[in-house]
């Protein structure tokens, strides 16, 4: 679980994420897209944000990467 913090004194409108996950040579295996809990962040507050991934057999992944869209 990771978590948005708004350092800003305006509403911060939180992007839509995309998790990909990475081989040993930077090669995109899979991806997908999911939102934070919140859609907007006040000032000074948090959301969090998890998503989750089953696994194929013999899927060797070594790194997962969260893009903001």
């Amino acid at each position: 679980m990771s978590r948005f913090r708004n350092n800003m004194s305006i509403n911060e409108k939180i992007p839509r994420l995309r998790a990909s996950l990475l081989d040993s040579e930077n090669n995109i295996l899979s991806s997908w897209f999911f939102y934070a809990e919140k859609e907007v962040l006040l000032p000074k507050d948090t959301s969090k944000f998890e998503t989750s991934y089953i696994a194929k057999e013999n899927e060797e992944f070594v790194e997962i990467k969260i893009d903001f869209f």
